[in-house]
């Protein structure tokens, strides 16, 4: 699965990488080849639509300079790329928020925006052009596996701010902690040595029929939103049929966890809500990663840090919301140099990382904030983000934006009341996800009636509405009625 930067110039891609990542080079005949297979194939099996953007998305991808494809595979071309063939425009009728691979028997789910479809030189910063996806893929019986569930990347006007480097993965690779890109570790010793020649703390990749998928997911290109939430149960436990040094809980630590990902378009802003129930008590992290070789991140606070982009012109301030602790960022450069082979991850992308460490527990619920800005630029958003939590709500809100779940993995609202911040600013829009499907009204102690017979689907369970008063209030959301096609939308 690949995705093509708003630059025109490169692909990002899911598994492993040895070839270019730059369109006009080797990497380019990969995507032209399978793009124009899929045309094929959808213009074969009825797809006309898709078909024909499809035709007019490689009339504007950048052609590598020795040629389209090689072998066989210009066959693919040949037979679906007739000048006279249908073309539709993809900028107007494809989707720029997509979620896909939903499902525990898809074990290759994706969620992928972008604020617009092209981005060219020079970026003007009051374009914004954003792009990112979020990867919920797990063990699938095939090779070139990598522990990337629950991991995302960012992008922002031609530069990467949060991304994976160009990996082979491979044994020597395994050794290092800094193989886990932008998700949660939790490390479990029961890894078997046989097989990884480190645990680092990632989901473990092994043929996994139980492995990592999206369990639900809302994309919405007039919203700009993108909502999708990552089953993660069994995939950083070593399977029953794997050899392990121990058993029962040593070899399965983990009961529930999920992550929730939200972006915001409008606010550019990406809501982590980790949500993670043990058999036994063990430590987890937050690691994140840049492809800056030569300017290591800073930390700000203790819960704060700025991630330098790859070309240093932006960079991605985290905030880590909750739990609140007084241990510092662990900040240091990829040691990729003089000790992994090149084939397995290439040195000269050497980039660094910064993690943040929980204490050993049963039980963890870690609420982090994201925002790309320009380079040392202050973001009065997450410097005024305030948490949500109560018995059954757990969630934030910064900027004209919340999100708000639950607080336990797997449960479901019917009905739910939360207190917004007093730092809430006015026509924030809430995103309320784990409802019950069905028709919902919601009022506010301040606001009154804010909607009603509002849907609630199957397909992503959020409640997406609008507050026009800032400030502290309680809000109530309620069912009225439990079959969607009756509701409003």
């Amino acid at each position: 699965m690949h995705s093509v930067d708003p630059a025109n110039t490169h692909y990002h891609w899911l598994g492993d990488q040895q070839n270019s990542l730059v369109l006009a080079e080797g990497g380019g005949k990969y995507i032209w080849s399978y793009l124009s297979m899929c045309v094929f194939l959808a213009d074969h099996y009825g797809y006309k639509k898709q078909a024909a953007m499809g035709r007019a998305f490689l009339d504007q991808l950048r052609k590598p300079s020795y040629g389209v494809s090689e072998g066989d595979t210009m066959l693919w071309f040949m037979a679906s790329w007739p000048k006279k063939a249908q073309r539709l425009d993809f900028k107007t009728q494809a989707k720029r928020y997509v979620v896909a691979g939903i499902g525990p028997k898809q074990h290759m789910g994706m969620g992928l925006f972008r604020s617009d479809w092209f981005a060219k030189p020079p970026y003007a910063d009051s374009e914004k052009v954003t792009w990112g996806g979020f990867y919920g893929i797990g063990s699938y019986t095939a090779d070139h596996m990598h522990n990337s569930a629950g991991s995302f990347w960012l992008w922002r006007n031609g530069d990467y701010l949060l991304t994976e480097p160009l990996n082979y993965g491979g044994n020597e690779a395994a050794i290092y902690p800094f193989t886990l890109w932008n998700s949660l570790s939790i490390p479990n010793e029961a890894v078997p040595n046989n097989n990884e020649a480190y645990d680092n703390g990632g989901p473990i990749v092994y043929f996994n029929q139980q492995s990592a998928y999206l369990e639900l997911g809302r994309a919405d290109d007039k919203q700009k939103l993108l909502y999708t939430r990552l089953n993660a149960d069994h995939s950083y436990n070593v399977p029953e049929n794997i050899w392990a040094e121990c058993s029962g809980t040593c070899r399965q630590p983990v009961k529930k966890y999920t992550r929730s990902f939200v972006y915001d378009g409008k606010t550019e802003l990406v809501f982590l809500v980790d949500r993670v129930d043990l058999a036994r008590t063990r430590p987890v992290g937050l690691r994140f990663r840049t492809q800056n070789p030569t300017v290591l991140s800073t930390q700000l606070a203790n819960d704060r840090v700025s991630v330098p982009s790859e070309q240093g012109t932006h960079q991605t301030l985290i905030r880590v919301l909750t739990p609140q602790t007084t241990d510092a960022w662990t900040i240091a450069p990829e040691p990729w140099a003089n000790s992994v082979d090149n084939w397995q991850i290439q040195t000269l992308m050497i980039g660094s990382q910064v993690q943040k460490s929980f204490a050993t527990a049963l039980q963890h619920r870690i609420i982090t904030l994201l925002q790309p800005t320009q380079a040392n630029s202050a973001s009065t958003a997450l410097n005024n983000a305030a948490l949500i939590s109560s018995a059954k709500a757990l969630g934030a809100c910064a900027s004209r934006f919340c999100f708000i779940a639950h607080q336990q993995n797997a449960a479901i609202y019917s009905q739910l009341s939360y207190n917004t911040p007093t730092s809430t600013l006015a026509q924030a829009r809430h995103l309320v996800a784990d409802l019950a499907p069905g028709c919902y009204s919601v009022s506010g102690s301040v606001s009154g009636v804010l909607a009603t017979n509002q849907a609630v689907n199957a397909s992503d369970h959020s409640l997406l509405f609008t507050v026009p008063e800032g400030g502290a209030q309680t809000l109530s959301i309620t069912q009225t009625g439990n079959t969607t096609p009756s509701c409003n939308n």
